[in-house]
């Protein structure tokens, strides 16, 4: 948009006679020149610079003649418009003429019949031309508004002509010269963007006591402002609504100039701000103008026309009216306004009614139900109340709200009314009047009786008649051919009034029926067969909500309520709740049923118990888990206050709802939707993340802290009453927080902790905004108020660790109890694997019996074997054996169960034979799966079996083809835990037998048959399998022999020096000779190199399988071992050449200590810097602490020193003393034997107990550990004090 004074420029006169400086007028700068010969001017229409020329030229400026010949052969060759090129002289010429007519007459004839053209479209010679001549026609316009200056009034009449043709007009066609003329719609764009519009606005108060011209300005700016908001936010910007309205009712025989006013008025409401139209319109002299207009269409107007007009203006202060600032009531225009709105139903005593005649015509019609519109608007200003009261408007609309009946319409000749279809919506809009005045005017609204009007009103509606409604009109919308719309706004006023809580009004409906009234309608309702609609819905939700207002703290209204209501609300309240979602209002219709519960039910215990008794309270947690969250808050609400009945925790405890949920699993699932809802901070389990803030929201975080006052809550109180967990909170408190149902998984049991603790975490949060608001005030408390917020803010931090230390311990209970059942789950899949298994051997071996006689011999052999090995070798006194060889059996394989036999008692058999030594005593039968036994037990002797094996004999023909005997024992438990040491490694001495068991050097001797059965037998045994005949002693003697020759990580073989079942040989060896061979520095090289080889294949040979030692860590500790060792062994030789050679003998432990503290910290360096895990006492890890990996490192270095000291430190003394022996002296190549044997003879018992010295399993304090973990392990485990660790071998 240009602005004006973009659009303005100023010229210096030219060929004024007088020397006076002529009046400045706008002028067109000239964008585009004229140089392509495709652009030469056609034949018909003349060069306009030359015009321009002679115009301008000095020397001519006294030729008026010749000036007026020029411009009228232009007028008369440019008759089909200008070219856009044209423009820029054509208004040159056109503001020419504007400045000569003011001295020359003769000057505005020739303006007129220019701007007569202008009103044709601009011609372009190319498609192009609009787009490059944008900027000129814009600024062209603006010249023809500016024009409006020229005083002649056909000129001005001309310019309005020439806009409205321009903007309106399209007569688009080819001129015969092959110019075409610009399309309507760029027109208007430029026209728009001219600010044409705004320039009129001014120009009309220049057009005082001229008629024509004013009717033309007004013409054009309500052509304007019809469609355009451009135009229409011009008009505004000038003030064109206060001078349009200003304009009004100056004298027009005609009335135009009011019409059209009342257009532009129109059009600047419906496309400009309406906001700025009633503000320009409300002031008290626009008031007084459309006062004036209106009441002079009202009484004076009998036209179809007038009455239209009439109309229009009372819509346009209508909506003025609706402007607070506005001064109607002042003006006294509103107390007029609302003596109207009671004619013809009241008579008055003013003179403007007793001159209003009505003729009931649709326009009186629509001014009737406009004055009712204005009525509404109205009551927003509370001192137009007293207006209503003093003109009785309660009581003229409560005359049009009385039933229609055929004796209402007044009789007599030449009497005139509403018709049947207008007094029917003129009833309708009377009722939806009411209900916005009638609870301003409770006085009137009482002393009109209007309870009983509505009442009566209410049961014509219920009535079986033969009216028919029309329904035609807004409010009669869904009512026709019924009297539903009557119905509708009748039940809308009562809960209008109600509402209230007037208990006058109250009573005075109560004491007329209208309990059992509105029961009967709702029950009318429920009966219908026909399906529902938005009406009937809107109704039944507007009934509710008057019952719960009648009712609410009244308990004798509660007890009227009674049956029928409560099953009234049931039938709501087993509505589908896919309704909800039907857009007919069912979910305002639920909500208002359980207000109902709410206020009619709850209070009371006869009414509760009826509700509990026909399951309200199941379908009260039904919506509760199928509801839109925007409900849940009600249906809590009324939950909670139902609980106050006892009998209501039964149905509560006992409601399941769907995948048979429990009430506490749907309130704690509640609770976590709200907090993920209020973005609360939780992680993925769901516990606490926070401790200083355990429940606060994202909302609340996010709120700038402000200093409230001390009536006003403050965010965190607002929180328990804008969300659901303080409801839920409640709800627990009835029902407890203990043995509930339903509670399955771990994240029920972490919100209940949270939820438990909710108004400790609530209270905390206040008095933290209580100290936070003391802080932003410049506050500090006193010394004993600062330790109590100090002593609260710590409480609730310590009650919000204490929660995170029960989820952590919920969490690894419920993931131990996981693995205890994948556990067991992975025993069955590997029992079944292993039937699958013996089932299939068990084929395989009777399928080669039938097709190989050389297994069937076999099987046969191994059959009479086991059986002759069941016999016992003596036979007792007092047995009766029962023979199982058959004559002539020729089955091998029994297909049958197995049968257990036993002998008859003596004591049941009787006869003569019942007292003596042949008498039949019962045998005890040993039953049982068949049992593989070893050779060396196949020769033992079991009594009481004898005939249990002959029972079975058949039997054993189908057991799996081995070496091995069968006989019938009984199973190895399977809960022996082989993982653990068989001893208990909390004493000395258990742990002690342990590792005599695991040095044992005789397991080196073992061979490959003897491991690989071992490990057959323990991975069987782990897998839930027990080897037959296997005893608990032979099962630990296997897992002894096991761990000494298999990696316990990779299950892999290991090489037999570096198994610990080597190290007492390995290392008497080696150091016996270290202790020999110890004085030549050949010798010492050789012999320490040997041990730290040795030390290094231990230490690859026993590695970590999850952290193996790389080959860096393990030739790092290789090279600085042996060079250390070797550096003390020949460091400590030169010195003990000066010393005793007893002193000398020591050098070799010296060199294996040193190398031992070298050698264990580079090797565990990785500890050092990154710590060794630390757990508690039930083995949940806590974190890794390098402070543990020093103790535990050290108590290893000293085991190894300790471990190494008697073997090196005894025998030099003994060996000392026997060199000086002549034994030694005559053979002296026994010396080494003899050193290693004393070497290995102590080290046998030095190296178990050195290892038992401290616990696999060692401990330290808590306070030992580094801050930083310590904080960490009290924040997540406040309990533990004392800490455990492996301390590695």
């Amino acid at each position: 948009m240009f602005s004006t004074a973009a659009r303005m420029t100023t010229k210096p006169p030219t060929g004024s006679k007088s020397g006076k400086a002529a009046p400045h007028f706008p002028s067109i700068h000239q964008f585009f020149t004229q140089t392509a010969p495709e652009l030469a001017e056609p034949a018909r229409h003349p060069d306009l610079s030359r015009v321009v020329r002679l115009l301008e030229d000095p020397v001519s400026s006294s030729l008026r003649e010749r000036h007026i010949s020029a411009l009228k052969k232009v007028a008369k060759r440019c008759q089909n418009g200008f070219l856009l090129r044209d423009l820029v002289n054509v208004f040159t010429i056109l503001n020419f003429c504007a400045e000569r007519a003011k001295e020359h007459p003769e000057y505005a004839s020739i303006l007129c019949d220019l701007l007569h053209i202008c009103r044709l479209p601009f011609l372009k010679e190319k498609a192009s031309d609009e787009a490059n001549y944008a900027s000129i026609v814009t600024d062209s316009l603006s010249q023809m508004g500016y024009l409006m200056r020229v005083s002649d009034s056909k000129v001005r009449e001309q310019i309005c002509t020439s806009i409205i043709s321009l903007y309106s007009s399209d007569k688009s066609k080819q001129c015969e010269d092959g110019l075409c003329p610009t399309s309507l719609g760029y027109r208007q764009e430029l026209v728009e963007r001219s600010g044409v519009a705004e320039t009129l606005v001014m120009a009309l108060g220049l057009m005082e006591n001229r008629l024509p011209a004013k009717l033309q300005v007004l013409r054009a700016l309500q052509v304007l402002s019809s469609s355009s908001v451009v135009n229409c936010s011009l008009m505004l910007k000038a003030e064109g609504a206060q001078k349009v309205c200003f304009h009004m009712n100056e004298p027009d025989q005609s009335g135009q100039v009011l019409f059209r006013s009342s257009e532009i008025l129109w059009n600047l409401l419906e496309n400009g701000s309406r906001e700025e139209v009633t503000s320009q319109l409300s002031n008290m002299d626009c008031i007084m103008v459309l006062k004036e207009a209106f009441l002079h269409q009202l009484l004076n107007g009998y036209r179809h026309y007038d009455q239209q007009l009439r109309n229009d203006l009372l819509v346009i202060i209508t909506l003025i009216a609706e402007n607070p600032s506005a001064p109607l009531i002042e003006s006294g225009f509103a107390k007029q306004l609302i003596l109207f709105v009671t004619f013809p139903e009241l008579k008055s005593h003013s003179t403007l009614i007793r001159n209003l005649k009505l003729s009931f015509t649709s326009e009186d019609f629509e001014m009737k139900k406009l004055l009712l519109n204005l009525l509404v608007v109205l009551s927003r200003d509370l001192s137009a109340v007293q207006l209503f009261k003093e003109s009785r408007v309660m009581l003229a609309l409560m005359l049009l709200v009385r039933p229609s009946s055929s004796d209402r319409r007044p009789s007599g000749k030449g009497r005139r009314s509403w018709t049947s279809v207008q007094q029917e919506e003129l009833q309708l809009h009377a009722l939806a009047t009411l209900a916005t005045v009638a609870p301003l005017m409770l006085d009137e609204y009482l002393s009109c009786q209007a309870n009983t009007c509505l009442l009566m009103l209410l049961e014509w509606c219920t009535q079986q008649d033969s009216y028919f409604g029309q329904g035609h009109g807004f409010h009669g919308a869904g009512g026709q051919g019924r009297k539903k719309a009557q119905m509708r706004y009748c039940v809308r006023l009562l809960r209008s009034m109600v509402s209230l809580s007037n208990s006058l009004i109250n009573q005075d409906l109560c004491d007329q029926g209208a309990l059992s009234q509105l029961l009967g309608l709702l029950r009318q309702f429920q009966e219908r067969e026909e399906e529902e609609d938005a009406v009937c819905v809107e109704i039944q939700t507007d009934v509710l909500l008057t019952l719960s207002a009648l009712c609410e703290e009244d308990m004798h209204r509660k007890e009227l309520f009674g049956a029928e209501g409560v099953e009234m609300v049931i039938r709501y309240l087993k509505m589908n709740p896919a309704q909800l979602y039907s857009g007919l209002g069912h979910n305002r219709l639920f909500l208002s049923t359980v207000d109902c519960v709410w206020s009619c039910i709850v209070g009371c215990y006869t009414t509760e118990d009826l509700f509990l008794e026909k399951e309200g309270a199941f379908l009260l947690l039904d919506f509760l888990q199928l509801s839109p969250r925007s409900m849940k808050s009600v249906l809590l609400g009324t939950l909670l206050e139902l609980c106050d009945n006892h009998k209501t925790l039964v149905h509560v405890d006992a409601w399941r709802g769907e995948k048979d949920l429990t009430a506490p699993a749907l309130l704690l699932q509640l609770w976590r939707q709200e907090e993920a809802e209020l973005g609360v901070k939780r992680d993925q389990q769901g516990r606490i993340t926070d401790v200083k803030k355990p429940i606060l929201s994202r909302y609340q975080e996010e709120e700038p802290l402000v200093s409230v006052a001390a009536n006003r809550p403050s965010a965190a109180v607002m929180d328990v009453s804008e969300n659901l967990r303080s409801k839920i909170y409640c709800l627990f408190c009835r029902i407890g927080f203990e043995d509930l149902r339903g509670l399955t998984t771990e994240e029920d049991y972490i919100t209940l902790s949270i939820v438990s603790r909710y108004l400790d975490f609530k209270t905390g949060e206040v008095w933290n905004e209580v100290s936070a608001e003391l802080e932003l005030e410049g506050v500090r408390p006193i010394t004993p108020d600062a330790e109590a917020l100090s002593t609260i803010a710590q409480t609730s931090e310590d009650t919000a660790r204490h929660v995170c230390s029960l989820q952590q311990s919920i969490l690894d209970q419920q993931k131990q109890e996981d693995l205890e059942e994948e556990k067991l789950a992975y025993k069955e899949i590997s029992l079944n694997r292993k039937q699958q298994e013996l089932t299939a051997k068990s084929w395989q071996h009777h399928v080669a019996k039938t097709s190989d006689y050389k297994i069937l011999k076999e099987s046969k052999l191994l059959q009479e074997r086991s059986i002759e090995s069941s016999r016992p070798r003596e036979k007792s006194d007092g047995f009766i054996f029962h023979s199982t060889c058959i004559p002539g059996l020729q089955t091998t394989n029994f297909f049958s169960r197995v049968l257990t036999i036993e002998s008859t008692p003596a004591s049941l058999t009787g006869g003569p034979l019942a007292n003596t030594d042949l008498a039949l005593e019962r045998v005890p039968i040993e039953g049982g799966p068949l049992r593989k036994v070893a050779p060396s037990n196949a020769e033992l002797e079991l009594p009481n079996t004898r005939g249990a094996a002959g029972a079975s004999g058949s039997a054993v023909t189908g057991a799996e083809r081995t070496d091995w005997d069968f006989t019938m024992a009984a199973e190895l438990s399977t809960s022996i835990n082989i993982k653990e040491p068989r001893w208990d490694q909390g004493t000395f001495i258990g742990r002690a037998k342990h590792f005599f068991t695991v040095t044992d050097p005789r397991n080196i001797l073992l061979s490959n048959e003897q491991l690989e059965k071992a490990h057959r037998i323990i991975q069987d045994y782990r897998q839930g399998v027990v080897t037959p005949g296997l005893t608990e002693d032979e099962l630990w003697r296997a897992k002894y022999i096991f761990d000494s020759a298999f990696h316990p990580d990779t299950g892999e073989k290991m090489l037999v020096i570096g198994r610990m079942s080597a190290q007492v040989p390995m290392n008497m060896t080696i150091t016996g000779c270290m202790m020999t061979f110890y004085r030549t520095t050949p010798a010492v090289l050789f012999w320490q190199w040997i041990n730290q080889s040795f030390n290094a294949i231990v230490n690859y040979t026993n590695r970590s399988g999850d952290a193996p030692i790389t080959v860096n860590q393990l030739c790092t500790a290789y090279v600085s071992a042996t060079t250390g060792a070797v550096a003390t062994a020949l460091g400590l030789n030169a010195l003990a050449k000066h010393i005793s050679p007893l002193v000398g003998r020591f050098v070799p432990f010296a060199a294996v200590a040193a190398a031992n503290c070298i050698n264990i910290p580079l090797m565990r360096q990785r500890e050092l810097k990154h710590g060794i895990p630390v757990t508690d006492e039930n083995d949940n890890r806590l974190g890794e602490s390098t402070n543990a990996a020093q103790q535990a490192i050290s108590q290893v270095v000293i085991s190894r020193i300790l471990m190494a000291s008697p073997g090196m430190a005894i025998p030099p003394f003994l060996m000392n003393s026997l060199e000086k022996k002549a034994f030694l002296k005559r053979f002296p190549w026994m010396s080494a034997p003899i050193q290693v044997g004393l070497v290995g003879f102590c080290l046998v018992f030095a190296t178990p107990l050195c290892c038992a010295l401290f616990p696999q399993k060692s401990s330290m304090a808590l306070s030992r550990l580094e801050p930083e973990l310590q904080e960490k392990i009290r924040a997540s485990h406040p309990g533990v004090e004392r800490v455990y660790f492996n301390k590695g071998l």
